[in-house]
């Protein structure tokens, strides 16, 4: 009887912390995340309006031994509902070069992981902004993204 007597309130405490933990958790970790997505979302400047697809890449990556290559498709999103065709022709040669200097110098074990490949969509984003500029292209995507 003594042994319940003592139980019963240790159990009770564990309990009450452990619902306490995770209450806290789910409060302070979701206003973590909150927080965390409206600076992401601030930082993010214009919308997508449009998509542009681009014609396909099909590269040597940087790899000696073996030799690698990537066959990679990329869209722009534009920020702009009606675009221009005859002025995005224009900005093409430009891209692609940027595209081609950029893919080439990566190795096959660099764009196996994901973060790998978010930093080349961030390096192409900020090429091709230098090209077009900033306030035209909010976004690159990976259409098609196959390595061998």
């Amino acid at each position: 009887m003594k042994i319940v007597r003592i139980l019963v309130p240790v159990v009770g405490m564990l309990l009450a912390g452990a619902a306490g933990g995770i209450f806290a958790g789910k409060v302070f970790g979701s206003n973590h995340k909150t927080k965390e997505h409206t600076t992401h979302a601030s930082k993010t400047k214009h919308e997508v309006k449009a998509v542009h697809e681009l014609s396909e890449f099909i590269v040597n990556l940087a790899d000696r031994d073996p030799a690698h290559f990537a066959k990679v498709t990329i869209a722009l999103g534009l920020t702009e509902e009606t675009h221009d065709e005859k002025e995005l022709k224009k900005y093409e040669p430009p891209i692609r070069d940027a595209v081609l200097e950029l893919l080439t110098a990566k190795r096959y074990e660099e764009l196996l992981e994901p973060k790998g490949k978010a930093q080349l969509k961030k390096q192409i984003l900020e090429r091709v902004q230098e090209i077009m500029g900033e306030e035209k292209v909010a976004e690159i995507y990976f259409t098609n993204f196959a390595m061998q």
